[in-house]
């Protein structure tokens, strides 16, 4: 839900926000959630008052619940998955993982 209300709050914050978590998801559990999420927030450029209200109300919530079933309509059970014309990419890649995934779809295409 956080994710979804920053993206609400700063646009241009959102995909650092969205690295800054999956980065420290490890640091982040039951107890200390709201104040990680709310630090990393911060250190993204995302308003915090504006984050807390949004988390505390649960504003972001349908947009994560209609998320969620789309992933479960697509099978997707990890995050993060990403798909390239159709194949399923599990995990963070490496660049160069990355380029040959996008090379392999982009040479599939010219054919």
């Amino acid at each position: 839900m956080a994710n979804e209300c920053a993206y609400e709050i700063n646009p241009s914050a959102f995909s650092d926000y969205r690295t800054l978590i999956f980065a420290n998801q490890t640091s982040i559990n039951a107890s200390n959630v709201r104040q990680r999420l709310l630090s990393l927030g911060e250190q993204a450029g995302v308003d915090t008052v504006k984050l807390a209200t949004c988390i505390d109300s649960k504003a972001s919530l349908p947009r994560v619940e209609a998320g969620r079933q789309e992933g479960n309509d697509l099978d997707v059970n990890k995050t993060p998955t990403s798909f390239v014309n159709g194949k399923i990419i599990i995990g963070l890649q490496t660049e160069s993982a990355w380029d040959k995934v996008i090379g392999e779809a982009l040479l599939a295409k010219s054919r």
